[in-house]
């Protein structure tokens, strides 16, 4: 998807400390006050700790060998949906083989 909309997602590595500690006095808040308000989805307490954890697959977990899936890579409408959210629009950036040739496959 990022090769195809040609735009990278920013990630800041905050310490685990630190996000709990700037995330807790919200929590504080949002817990005290006697009306509901609405719950932020980005920082808050909860999705620090599920972050914070690894989820990691067992090593008898079924592959897609062993459920007879194979993986193909997207084509088509999805990404004919995507290039519209190209930075600069669907046609800024495009290569001459985007644009002489209908079947091209990013």
């Amino acid at each position: 998807m990022y090769e195809v909309i040609r735009e990278w997602p920013h990630y800041v590595n905050v310490p685990l400390p630190i996000a709990k500690a700037i995330s807790s006095p919200r929590e504080m808040f949002l817990n005290k006050v006697p009306f509901p308000l609405p719950s932020p989805s980005i920082f808050n307490l909860d999705m620090i700790t599920a972050y914070s954890s690894d989820k990691l697959v067992s090593e008898d977990a079924l592959t897609f060998n062993d459920l007879g899936i194979v993986p193909h890579k997207v084509k088509g409408y999805p990404i004919e949906f995507l290039i519209q959210y190209r930075k600069g629009g669907p046609n800024y950036g495009s290569t001459v083989s985007e644009r002489a040739n209908p079947d091209y496959d990013p």
